[in-house]
């Protein structure tokens, strides 16, 4: 699959991987009026290299040997060794989600309570582990969008309470991985289409150290595992899995992958802000 770009338009290497070039859209701009530019993309990867932040992303950081800035809009980065699909690295880590410069060098506790970023919505009120307000950010690149004027995101652990809310109009988007509520969603009357996800839940040992670093200690772990009962107990239903990868490979030891599926209703809106739009009820199966 293709890398597809929205802020960039490109990241190429033309000598196997061993340097890329990034080049962003002009004139991008942080909501707090900081230039996204190449020196904004460059000071977020050097800062995640250093390991004293703590970062879980600093394992890609450091395949980066330096950055360099070419001009406001290319960044030129140069890999301690050749890796051809370090795009695809890229993508998968946090090494593209960019912060402002600004408000990063104002520590981490004051950006943990207001982090700025340059896409669609800024966060406007956060009240933690019950609701985060957004409202449309003015000067998103990719205009006329974002559509909507703002979005509440409320935490609901009960899946019974997440659709109640969606059943009686208390929420336009849930989302969800039981079946077993998607069914009941569906009695209820609420349209839905199912979409699988690309990836799945991981288990990761490090072989660097005592015990992992002995195969038969993978291969106990891995063998007295019922992968097929974890979906159940995650997922609440039987799902086929993915067999165990190799005891050899470097970090991660297995995975398993469930299907998974997407709720959604449909009613008078598609992105032009009527009451009752879109309701949705994805799943929770993540990507690794």
């Amino acid at each position: 699959m293709d890398t597809q770009y929205k802020m960039a338009t490109g990241f190429a290497t033309a000598d196997g991987g061993k340097t890329f070039e990034l080049t962003l859209r002009p004139g991008l701009m942080f909501t707090d009026g900081t230039p996204l530019d190449s020196s904004a993309v460059k000071f977020n990867w050097d800062r995640l290299k250093d390991r004293a932040l703590g970062s879980n992303n600093t394992r890609y950081a450091v395949l980066v040997e330096n950055t360099e800035v070419v001009s406001p809009t290319v960044m030129r980065a140069t890999l301690v060794s050749p890796n051809p699909q370090f795009a695809e690295t890229l993508v998968a880590s946090s090494m593209n989600w960019i912060a402002s410069p600004t408000a990063l060098q104002k520590g981490a506790e004051s950006y943990g309570d207001n982090p700025v970023g340059a896409g669609p919505f800024k966060l406007t009120k956060w009240t933690r582990q019950a609701e985060i307000e957004l409202e449309k950010n003015p000067g998103y690149w990719d205009a006329p969008k974002p559509y909507l004027d703002g979005l509440t995101i409320r935490t609901v652990h009960d899946a019974a309470q997440r659709l109640n809310a969606i059943s009686t109009g208390g929420a336009d988007l849930a989302s969800e991985s039981s079946m077993g509520t998607i069914t009941e969603a569906n009695s209820r009357g609420l349209h839905y289409e199912i979409v699988p996800t690309g990836g799945g839940q991981i288990v990761a040992m490090n072989h660097k150290r005592p015990p992992f670093d002995d195969v038969r200690a993978r291969r106990a772990v891995q063998m007295a595992l019922d992968t097929e009962e974890l979906n159940t107990i995650v997922f609440g239903e039987r799902t086929r899995c993915r067999r165990p990868s190799s005891t050899r490979s470097r970090r991660i030891t297995w995975t398993y992958r469930c299907r998974t599926r997407t709720v959604r209703k449909l009613s008078a809106c598609s992105m032009s802000l009527q009451p009752r739009a879109n309701r949705f009820l994805p799943p929770s199966c993540r990507t690794p």
